[in-house]
Order: C-alpha cells, then structure tokens, then sequence
C-alpha cells in the first residue's frame, strides 16, 4: 500500500473534520508557566510569537494590530514581516499609505529573493518611477544597513526546492546561545 496516499487522505480527513476556530481579535499576550522544557531567549521567542501572531491578525484582517506586530517583527529582521509590512504600507492596511517606506521595507524584505515575492517587487517597481526609486536610494541602504539580514543577526542561504530549478535564498535567525 503506498502510505504516503495514505497520510494525505488522513490529513484531508483530519483538516475537514477540524471546527472552524475563531481567535479574539485583540488577543496578544500568551502566558507558559510551568514545565522544565527548553528555555529559548526572551528574544527568540519574541521573534517567533511576534510573527506568528502578526500573520495570524492580517489573516483576520485586523489590520491595526497585525501592522503593529509586523512592524516589531520587520525590525527584528524577519523577512516574512518585512514584506508583509510593506504590502501593509502600500495598501494601507492598519496604517495611511506611505510608498516609500512600502519601497524601503520591500527591498529589505527582498534579501531573501523569495520567488513568490519577485512578481511583486517587479510590478511595484514598475508603478515607481526610476528618478523616485534613484531619490530613495540611500534611504534603501540605510534600511538594509539597519534592518536587513547582517544587522539582525540572519544567516542567507541559497535553496532549491525539490524539483525545482528556483533557487531562492532563505533568511533564518541564526542560534542565539539559548
């Protein structure tokens, strides 16, 4: 019997039989007491639960606090939060549109050269002029400088997926001594 068929048709099965949740719009604080388990570092675990719950309020569109979480997020270095928080400065989600600093945060975001984000950054690139982009430009390395992967202590990797003739770069927090 072929079992990986077979885990996937669990998971189908598993995911459709789940209730549809529904989290508190203004829930960002989550308490752990007890347990002798892994301590990570105050930072590592802002890092993760920052961007987790980041996504998860843009997912509810709860703009206002996804734009703030994002912005932590962004300033911690990750990439996911970085172009996310410049889609949200573009679009004016949780915040008035700002172009330029959407045009900042993108080509942070960008060090990660993540394949699903090129066809954004192209069309944005597009709609901004090239003597605007030229103006911004140094404003763009200091952004970098500030935010971008050496800054925030990222190691970039080059990956190609399975099957794939992509190859993308991934950006990770490198192991803090936690």
């Amino acid at each position: 019997m072929d079992f990986s068929k077979l885990k996937k048709m669990l998971l189908v099965a598993t995911v459709s039989a789940l209730p549809m949740l529904s989290f508190a719009q203004d829930v960002e604080v989550i308490t752990v007491e007890g347990g002798d388990g892994p301590i990570l570092s105050r930072n590592q675990q802002e890092y993760s639960l920052t961007v987790e719950h980041a996504l998860l309020a843009l997912h509810a569109k709860n703009y206002d606090t996804s734009f703030r979480l994002l912005n932590e997020g962004a300033r911690f270095g990750n990439k996911q939060s970085q172009f996310y928080l410049a889609m949200s400065y573009f679009n004016g989600w949780g915040t008035d549109i700002n172009n330029k600093q959407g045009w900042l945060w993108l080509n942070v975001a960008m060090e990660a050269r993540n394949s699903q984000w090129n066809h954004s950054f192209k069309k944005i690139s597009e709609a901004i002029p090239e003597e605007v982009q030229t103006a911004w430009k140094a404003d763009v390395a200091h952004h970098i400088e500030t935010y971008g992967a050496e800054a925030t202590e990222h190691n970039c990797k080059r990956y190609r997926p399975t099957g794939s003739s992509i190859t993308e770069i991934i950006c990770e927090r490198e192991f803090d001594g936690s």
